[in-house]
């Protein structure tokens, strides 16, 4: 589990240097606005967050291999 470490951070401030350029495709697909991820370099897994103007709020990691709407409503 720690091998993912360094290259989730990686990820993290890849995320918070530039939001705007993780993936939009999944607020299609969930419907909800917004939503943006972005995968972590080597693993099927990725982060969702939500871009405001003055901070990113950091979703869920969720693998690429769970059902997406279905991860994200367990944050509820």
């Amino acid at each position: 589990a720690s091998e993912g470490g360094p290259a989730s951070v990686a990820s993290l401030d890849a995320i918070e240097a530039m939001p705007e350029a993780g993936s939009p495709r999944s607020a299609e697909l969930t419907g909800v606005p917004g939503l943006r991820s972005r995968t972590i370099a080597g693993f099927k897994c990725g982060w969702f967050y939500l871009e405001h103007t003055s901070y990113v709020d950091v979703v869920r990691l969720v693998s690429y291999w769970q059902d997406l709407a279905s991860a994200l409503r367990e944050s509820d």
